[in-house]
């Protein structure tokens, strides 16, 4: 079972953060039991239920999946990277930043009935976008074959055309991914937003 520990003085993370966690009231976060001790709260997330990516691609279930890695990057990895933009854009309304989550690969979790990523709240002091391309160097450098490293080189290439915010961010993964369904394009091939 994990096990995080942060100060109660909330100098890592905010308290209300903590109590959304335990209270598990957030679609976007993962629900955890909450204790205090010696000046910590230790969170011991519950993810009982939810789907794990990096279990997924450390599994032989991945193997099963390898003749969609004909061009490269897959459905899966896009649709991770939607789901976790999804759930920073839906954080906002309960007052947690994008900086404020963990976008290593090991805290993404994914609830398949609701269809909502659960993040892990920590200060990542990242943007979005330099989150995500960190989820897709971990991703590549578990399975290099997914080639998450392309996806993380377009967004960068598509932030460097245009400032991307948070939505524009959101939509282009949307229109990447739905594209990449459809089979209108390869991994060269992606549309920008402005398409």
């Amino acid at each position: 079972m994990i096990k995080i520990r942060y100060p109660v003085d909330g100098s890592i993370v905010p308290t209300y953060q903590i109590e959304l966690l335990g209270a598990a009231c957030c679609p976007y976060l993962i629900a955890a039991s909450v204790y205090t001790a010696e000046g910590y709260f230790d969170i011991r997330p519950d993810a009982s239920g939810l789907f794990h990516p990096k279990i997924y691609l450390l599994s032989g279930l991945f193997k099963k999946q390898t003749q969609r890695l004909s061009q490269g990057l897959f459905p899966e990895v896009l649709a991770w990277l939607r789901l976790a933009a999804e759930a920073v854009d839906g954080l906002t309304d309960y007052l947690v930043g994008a900086a404020e989550v963990s976008y290593r690969f090991e805290d993404l979790y994914i609830d398949t009935v609701t269809g909502c990523a659960r993040l892990l709240p920590a200060p990542s002091g990242t943007t979005l976008l330099e989150g995500l391309c960190s989820l897709c160097e971990d991703i590549h450098a578990i399975r290099p074959e997914c080639h998450a490293d392309l996806a993380a080189q377009r967004l960068r290439d598509e932030h460097a055309k245009r400032l991307l915010d948070n939505r524009s961010l959101l939509r282009l993964l949307s229109l990447w991914e739905c594209e990449w369904n459809s089979g209108a394009a390869g991994v060269g091939e992606i549309a920008s937003a402005d398409d």
